[in-house]
């Protein structure tokens, strides 16, 4: 019979395992406060071989040392597993603003006077004995979780309280994902012969509720908050293509023999916008050629470089194709009057600067025929 509560545990590590894999894939953003998840599933891991290492040397005279060290581990384990809980709530709380953190300090410190106190009754023989190679309960072994329960109680009104900020929306389904690990601690409490352990398959399927309903969630909100970050920091605020920084990646991704058209831009008459109109007015005009870039190359990829420059890069076009694309594009200024000027260049990515150039100074011939066919200063 005691090969089937040493196969649970070992099926149980394995589930701790997975588990443990899945956290270590936790963003970099996230890595801080999942830490203490991390160590309460390392420790019941580790609970796992030695309640599967007490229960294989019960009852082997030859073992006694072993099952005395097995047993006295995995009594102070489950303290050290409800401590790094504790923080790791406390890291979550602490994230999210709530305050009487506080409560769970206290409860992290009850954890450690359990451990204490389950130490020295183990070093008295109280919590347990061996006789002839098999484990005895001792008079203090049906009270070594009492201070775990009343931790596990208060853990469970937390949930209850703020069980919104570890992103569970109703509260019934808080009570249904504390019931698991509820009915599996009364059915190992009432169902388990009181000479073998099975605290820790018990404990990993409280630890495995934890991990799907809220490490999991952190992990997946972290790394959408990543990739949020990422985009933005590329992007420009105004208008919503990319900015300098991403006008500098593409830069960086040019490779030799790589097909590249570039279009440089530069807008007309934004001073004279800003100073009738207001800067509200010169955002707007901003934008309208922002969108009107991202209108004419859909395939391109759109970068403001400075307050009205834009470089628009096409990869691949073809050159017929693209030179008649700049036509219609030239066309379509022409009917919003002439809203910028712009200069085109193709070429290999490796001279991509090179092409820029060569761009620009088409760009500025096309804003002088621009100044001197409608006659407008422009110094506004």
């Amino acid at each position: 019979m005691k090969f089937s509560y040493i196969a649970l545990d070992l099926i149980s590590a394995l589930y701790l395992i997975v588990m443990l894999v899945g956290a270590f894939q936790t963003p970099k953003d996230a890595v801080s406060k999942t830490r203490p998840f991390r160590i309460s599933l390392f420790m019941c891991l580790i609970g796992c071989f030695t309640e599967a290492g007490s229960n294989y040397c019960d009852g082997d005279l030859r073992m006694t040392d072993p099952l005395i060290a097995y047993n006295a581990a995995s009594i102070l384990l489950v303290d050290l597993i409800v401590f790094f809980y504790c923080l790791y709530l406390y890291g979550l709380l602490r994230v999210k603003g709530i305050g009487h953190r506080i409560f769970l300090g206290i409860l992290a410190g009850l954890s450690i006077v359990s451990m204490l106190l389950n130490a020295y009754m183990s070093y008295t023989g109280h919590m347990f004995t061996i006789e002839n190679g098999v484990f005895t309960p001792g008079d203090f072994y049906n009270y070594r979780n009492a201070i775990s329960s009343v931790i596990f109680v208060c853990i469970f009104l937390i949930f209850v309280i703020w069980h919104e900020v570890f992103g569970i929306r109703s509260i019934w389904l808080t009570f249904l994902f504390m019931l698991i690990p509820s009915a599996s601690t009364f059915i190992s409490r009432f169902f388990v012969e009181e000479t073998r352990h099975s605290v820790f398959p018990v404990t990993a399927l409280s630890l495995f509720v934890v991990y799907v309903v809220i490490q999991s969630r952190i992990i997946i909100d972290t790394d959408v908050s990543a990739q949020l970050f990422s985009k933005m920091s590329v992007c420009d605020a105004l208008t919503g293509v990319k900015n300098r920084r991403g006008y500098d990646d593409l830069i960086n991704a040019m490779t030799e023999g790589e097909n590249v058209s570039v279009i440089f831009c530069d807008a007309n008459g934004l001073k004279t916008v800003n100073d009738n109109s207001g800067h509200a007015a010169g955002d707007a005009f901003i934008q309208k050629i922002a969108k009107m870039l991202c209108d004419a190359f859909p395939d391109g990829d759109v970068c403001r470089i400075s307050g009205d420059e834009f470089v628009c890069v096409l990869k691949n076009a073809e050159e017929e194709k693209f030179i008649k694309r700049m036509d219609a594009f030239k066309k379509s200024i022409k009917k919003e009057d002439r809203i910028l000027a712009f200069g085109y260049a193709q070429g290999d990515g490796a001279q991509f600067l090179g092409l820029v150039k060569e761009a620009e100074k088409m760009m500025y011939k096309d804003k002088e025929s621009y100044y001197r066919e409608t006659g407008k200063d422009r110094r506004k």
